[in-house]
């Protein structure tokens, strides 16, 4: 399956038809982070080892007060493929399936995901950004490792700067 070849399926969370879905037991891996690139390229250990493909999925959180499939529209738009097509070319033949998410939360989204697809493992990078991003990031990454029957590979970005200095640390003096 290529991705320029067939449009991108946004895939709201609700019961889908298992035709959508992908083979059960490909690794799961979320793009559209800082860590993309180490992110598919554990996936694609992964799927080695277990002779398996890498799904690939594009989680979008959608704002409580915004309609998901107008937001989705807008996000296609603006091009929010881009993450995913970069991803393909990295895959190459071990590609499997190209999704974009949209959700009001990523840990049950995620973990419903996982069950619908029947994924072997799921690798994801932590949230970049400000405390707030980082920490809603964290909190759904959490529910995932707990509720997921797969094992969570969490690959982590490291924290800014200013957050590694403390008054207890001689380098703040």
């Amino acid at each position: 399956m290529n991705i320029p070849d067939q449009p991108v399926r946004i895939a709201l969370p609700l019961p889908m038809p298992e035709a959508l879905h992908s083979t059960p037991g490909n690794v799961l891996a979320v793009v559209g982070g800082v860590l993309d690139a180490a992110v598919v390229d554990l996936a694609l250990v992964l799927a080695r080892e277990a002779k398996n493909h890498v799904d690939l999925l594009l989680l979008a959180e959608v704002p409580v007060g915004l309609p998901m499939r107008a937001y989705g529209d807008w996000l296609m738009g603006r091009g929010c493929e881009a993450p995913l097509l970069a991803a393909e070319k990295t895959c190459g033949p071990a590609m499997g399936d190209a999704n974009v998410l949209l959700s009001r939360g990523i840990g049950p989204a995620l973990v419903a995901e996982l069950l619908a697809r029947q994924s072997s493992c799921l690798v994801i990078s932590s949230a970049e950004g400000g405390w707030w991003v980082r920490w809603r990031g964290r909190r759904g990454i959490a529910q995932v490792q707990a509720h997921a029957e797969c094992p969570v590979y969490v690959v982590h970005t490291p924290l800014p700067r200013h957050e590694h200095v403390s008054p207890r640390n001689p380098a703040w003096r």
